[in-house]
């Protein structure tokens, strides 16, 4: 006989379109703790854990300084976010799917 026991995981996609280092914390919703992600230029990772959705805040990592992408804004279960830059280089931005 097998038990299986059933929890509640969730997975977020994140892709960093810049030319930056890009740190993501999420508070997760269930454990109430935070965890940190951080991410190479140009590159995409995958997340999960165990919780409906996190909160979530992005910043590039410059040399000198940070830049805030978007800061704590709710993502939900399966949703993916992309950090891209405006056309001038000067600002981030926040793209849910």
């Amino acid at each position: 006989m097998a038990v299986f026991a059933s929890d509640c995981f969730a997975g977020f996609s994140f892709k960093n379109g810049t030319k930056y280092i890009m740190g993501v914390r999420l508070q997760n919703t269930v454990r109430g703790h935070d965890d940190y992600i951080l991410m190479k230029p140009v590159s995409s990772k995958n997340y999960s854990c165990d919780c409906n959705y996190a909160h979530i805040s992005v910043q590039l990592i410059t040399g000198s300084y940070e830049i805030v992408c978007c800061e704590w804004v709710r993502m939900n279960d399966g949703k993916s976010l992309q950090v891209k830059m405006r056309s001038n280089g000067d600002r981030c931005y926040c793209e849910f799917e």
